[in-house]
């Protein structure tokens, strides 16, 4: 035996715990202190996505590890639809009765998805108590996670660019994705109207991959065509569904069945959820680039009947500090869908500046009084197009005054 683990050194008596049964006392009490942090988040009606899980790494920080042993887990992770696409997953499991577990809430960190593990865990019987997760992963986060929990199945929505300030250009993130999933043993889904699938086709050369695309009532899964029916709005939600369907056949799980129980899926909370406030009927959905924000703006565009739109941008940490984007966008291509428009958020100012700049008039909105006034006085259905703290913050206030349910519960 070396020195350093010498049994009457510091090291040994470490060593000797560790491997005697001090580990496993380690991993119950950082599951329990997690599920104890949850369940009293939960009673404070808070949403306890995420510190949960950050108690439970501060404890034991290789957690992940030990709880997503034995899971069969489908990770989703890409730049825009991760949400959808998972929640779609998950739907289409229950309907054809197969147990899982995932990330309901849309937290897509390494603590958020640990917290969803811990919950699955039973101390009792040292095991999970469901064998599927449904797993979101933020881009940022992949190589943090995706070793430790080694997924069997790995959707790749998109790459586009997204918060240059946290997660650098389109090409930064795409290598950061493609050297964290080489290694691994998965089926890879790919989406063939994404401009990085023939990089990643290249970089999975001898590995398991599943081609997806959409386009209105069919899905194509490996160049099969498969019809489906939405009852939510947008293209964008066409190769969400595309995508989901493409876990499922990776999984061995996708028929008719499956893919028929698209047409009763609900989106999640902030994806064109329909909200009703005092008989307004308003559309609240994130967007948090130029590309999610043109596939909105698009949708709009669509529609014949009267509308009004407002743009609601923070720039916190979540958001992604960086305003170039709002700059970069093509905002005289949609100046029929805002002649109506209003700004909000921490971003208002610089938003209207731009605006008034590419001559677009738009109101300015100072707090959550003033844009539920707004709301509530409208004539015409009102289109809420927020960012992910703008889109919370307000979506709270809604909560508060019964209008919404709170995210964890939709």
């Amino acid at each position: 035996m070396s020195q350093e683990f010498y049994p009457g050194s510091f090291f040994g008596i470490m060593y000797v715990m560790e491997y005697s049964g001090f580990k496993r006392i380690r991993i119950n009490t950082a599951v329990i202190s997690g599920k104890g942090f949850f369940r009293l988040l939960r009673c404070l009606h808070r949403g306890g996505t995420s510190r949960p899980g950050k108690l439970a790494l501060l404890i034991c920080p290789d957690i992940l590890n030990v709880v997503s042993e034995g899971i069969n887990t489908i990770l989703i992770t890409g730049t825009n639809g991760k949400t959808t696409t998972a929640r779609m997953i998950m739907h289409m499991l229950k309907e054809a009765g197969i147990p899982y577990f995932g990330t309901f809430s849309g937290g897509n960190e390494k603590s958020s998805i640990c917290t969803e593990y811990i919950l699955n865990y039973d101390c009792r019987l040292s095991k999970p108590r469901k064998s599927v997760a449904v797993i979101e992963c933020d881009e940022k986060y992949i190589p943090k996670v995706i070793h430790e929990i080694s997924p069997d199945v790995v959707v790749i929505t998109n790459i586009t660019e997204d918060q240059i300030d946290r997660l650098g250009t389109e090409e930064d993130v795409f290598r950061i994705m493609r050297d964290a999933m080489v290694p691994l043993n998965a089926v890879f889904c790919l989406n063939e109207n994404d401009k990085y699938i023939h990089r990643f086709k290249e970089a999975f050369t001898g590995k398991s991959v599943v081609r997806y695309s959409g386009k209105p009532g069919i899905v194509m899964i490996n160049g099969q065509s498969i019809p489906v029916s939405l009852n939510i709005p947008g293209e964008f939600n066409i190769n969400n569904a595309a995508a989901a369907c493409a876990a499922l056949h990776a999984e061995g799980y996708l028929n008719d069945r499956t893919a028929a129980s698209l047409e009763t899926f609900k989106a999640p909370f902030g994806r064109m959820e329909k909200i009703d406030i005092d008989g307004v009927q308003v559309t609240l959905n994130l967007v948090k680039n130029v590309r999610g924000l043109e596939d909105m703006l698009q949708y709009i565009k669509s529609l014949s009947n009267g509308f009004r739109v407002v743009l609601g941008f923070n720039a916190k940490r979540e958001d992604g500090r960086d305003t170039s984007w709002i700059e970069k966008m093509d905002w005289e291509r949609y100046s029929d869908v805002l002649n109506d428009a209003a700004v909000y958020g921490e971003n208002a100012f610089i938003t209207k500046q731009v605006l008034i700049g590419k001559g677009i008039e738009a109101a300015y909105i100072s707090g959550t009084d003033q844009l539920l006034s707004l709301i509530q006085k409208s004539d015409v259905p009102v289109f809420l197009i927020m960012n992910y703290t703008c889109m919370m913050d307000f979506r709270t206030v809604l909560s508060a005054k019964g209008y919404v349910k709170d995210f964890w519960n939709t």
